[in-house]
């Protein structure tokens, strides 16, 4: 009893060691919001320009003063900030899908830790008159030191054990996120976030193929009559490759839709290990609820030989018995809440032929 115990501590301090997923994406969203307004404002703002000289004329002393104003960069700064929000959409929906995908195995720990604790609690209520018992006995010289010793060495194990039960809980309800999502439209949401960001930069860039600037100001001919003009003026400006290049930005966002489902670290793939890792997990968890349901006919098979034989060494090894039939009973609650979710999780994350 005392080994099996062990063994499960031991076990619980592995399973829970589960990476923990800090709550970073409004940070992330705030320095990628920050850094676009940056641009934002430099692109979206009227110029003031300054120049000397008038290459029209000839004329080296006429000074031009004014504030100019262009469409495409007014254009692009917006352009800008929907590519930080679509940045910002894509990490979160990253994020959001590595916490659902890599804790798959801790919510079904989770389930399995929440069924056996009160089983636990019982046998460590068990334990605990083990000892009272052997300890009467020890008094009247019908039980060793060794078998009040193994009576406490059962009822410490199963202290220790519940102790790592609970600071396992603590550790995977902290970390775990608040609600589960459906996988496979994570999965869809962020491949459809990467596209609108690949997009969206090749829009910004597609923006800057033509423009229309608008300028007004002033100038002066210090060296002539020194009179002060106002003028204004449009610039119309057109790359002829602008219409190859929004051909070409077209097509970024459904050629990257393609690349990041194809991806080897992408989402995709990122759905489909979790549902192998789902898979593996209920194929392991089936043998052990085998093994434990074989430890529990024996144990409910010693019970029954034990009932009825009154000696003191008899007695002794029927309250050992039952404190390893609760203890298995226990162990086969959490294993069979462990199965079941990781089943359901299965069957509802699961496409048709994946």
């Amino acid at each position: 009893m005392n080994k099996t115990i062990k063994l499960l501590a031991l076990n619980l301090a592995v399973l829970t060691a589960v990476p923990a997923f800090a709550d970073e994406t409004q940070s992330f969203c705030d320095m990628t919001q920050a850094q676009a307004e940056v641009q934002k404002q430099l692109l979206g703002s009227a110029q003031l320009f300054a120049t000397t000289g008038n290459p029209a004329t000839g004329n080296s002393s006429t000074i031009t003063m004014g504030i100019s104003k262009s469409l495409s960069k007014h254009l692009q700064a917006r352009t800008t900030g929907e590519l930080a929000d679509a940045t910002c959409e894509s990490y979160r929906l990253d994020r959001k899908l590595a916490e659902q995908a890599e804790n798959v195995e801790q919510r079904g720990d989770l389930l399995a830790f929440g069924a056996m604790e009160p089983l636990l609690r019982k046998a460590l209520d068990l334990a605990n008159a083990n000892i009272d018992k052997e300890t009467s006995l020890r008094k009247v010289n019908a039980a060793t030191l060794m078998d009040v010793k193994a009576a406490y060495d059962a009822r410490d194990t199963l202290s220790a054990l519940l102790t790592a039960l609970q600071q396992s809980l603590s550790r995977i309800q902290d970390q775990l996120p608040e609600a589960e999502l459906p996988l496979r439209e994570l999965v869809q949401e962020d491949i459809a976030a990467k596209a609108a960001v690949a997009g969206q930069a090749s829009k910004l860039q597609a923006e800057s193929a033509w423009d229309v600037s608008i300028a007004a100001g002033a100038q002066t001919d210090p060296r002539h009559d020194g009179r002060t003009r106002p003028f204004v003026g449009v610039t119309v400006s057109y790359s002829f490759g602008a219409v190859a290049a929004n051909r070409a930005a077209s097509r970024v966002a459904s050629l990257t839709s393609k690349y990041v489902s194809e991806e080897r670290g992408g989402p995709e793939m990122q759905y489909r290990r979790a549902l192998d890792t789902a898979r593996g997990l209920i194929q392991a968890e089936e043998g052990i609820l085998r093994g434990l349901d074989q430890r529990m006919a024996l144990a409910d098979s010693n019970v029954q030989q034990l009932q009825g034989i009154e000696t003191d060494d008899a007695q002794r090894a029927l309250r050992q018995a039952r404190l390893e039939q609760l203890g298995t009973k226990a162990q086969i609650e959490g294993s069979q809440a462990r199965l079941d979710y990781l089943r359901g999780w299965l069957a509802r994350n699961t496409d048709n032929g994946v």
